[in-house]
């Protein structure tokens, strides 16, 4: 299967703590030789770059992810979500009218 052994992931260093957030419950959805897409448990699917994951396994569902880019990834999925829910909205109210 390839990619699929996680011989990429590295393990969490001392102070990583710090800065990495903790993922428990994902499902690996696509893999690609530089990112990992993920399913979280909220049904949030978002992109990851391999090199800002840490202590990824597949089997025990835990992953560890740089902080700033969970943050930056999931602002823009609330966002793009926003404007899609804004836009079946404005649908909505002009069929309606």
């Amino acid at each position: 299967m390839g990619w699929l052994v996680m011989n990429w992931s590295r393990p969490l260093g001392e102070y990583d703590y710090d800065y990495y957030k903790h993922i428990k419950n994902f499902t690996l959805i696509k893999e690609t030789p530089k990112a990992v897409y993920l399913k979280l448990e909220n049904d949030i699917n978002l992109w990851f770059p391999k090199k800002c994951v840490k202590s990824f396994n597949v089997k025990s569902k835990h992953a560890w992810v740089w902080e700033k880019i969970y943050k930056i990834n999931m602002s823009k999925y609330l966002s793009d979500k926003k404007k899609k829910e804004a836009k079946l909205l404005k649908g909505l109210n002009n069929e309606m009218e």
